[in-house]
């Protein structure tokens, strides 16, 4: 007489085990990166808007003997909750620094950026061309 084996069905431990490394390799890869693409476009928005605050000074320059400073509302100086934007502006010159904040903070190397009117931005490695 033949006895019927039954037929496995599912997974075994180990197989599942296997997996939730897989899955536990492939996390701690995947977050760190996607963190950092996460700081870079805040950074890149960050810039953007130092951009339009510079163009916003030169065409108050260009009506006006100085430059604007900070407390001129028609500049249209937003922060974000990423960032806080300045403008110290003298007669010819300003300097718009944008300082992390929040979770950006954790942006080392790339806080605070400087914008100035002779277009100098730093710091160096943080702005891409």
């Amino acid at each position: 007489m033949h006895r019927k084996t039954k037929k496995a069905r599912g997974f075994t431990l180990i197989e599942l085990m296997i997996v939730v490394a897989i899955i536990g390799i492939l996390a701690a890869i995947a977050i760190p990166s996607y963190q950092n693409y996460v700081k870079q476009s805040r950074r890149a928005e960050a810039q953007a808007e130092m951009m339009r605050l510079a163009l916003n000074e030169e065409k108050f320059r260009a009506n006006n003997p100085s430059y604007a400073d900070h407390t001129n509302t028609a500049l249209g100086v937003t922060n974000t909750s990423y960032y806080t934007f300045t403008i110290v502006a003298a007669a010819n010159t300003y300097t718009i620094t944008a300082t992390a904040a929040g979770s950006q903070t954790n942006d080392t190397g790339c806080t605070p950026l400087t914008l100035t009117e002779g277009g100098a931005k730093g710091p160096a490695g943080c702005w891409k061309s």
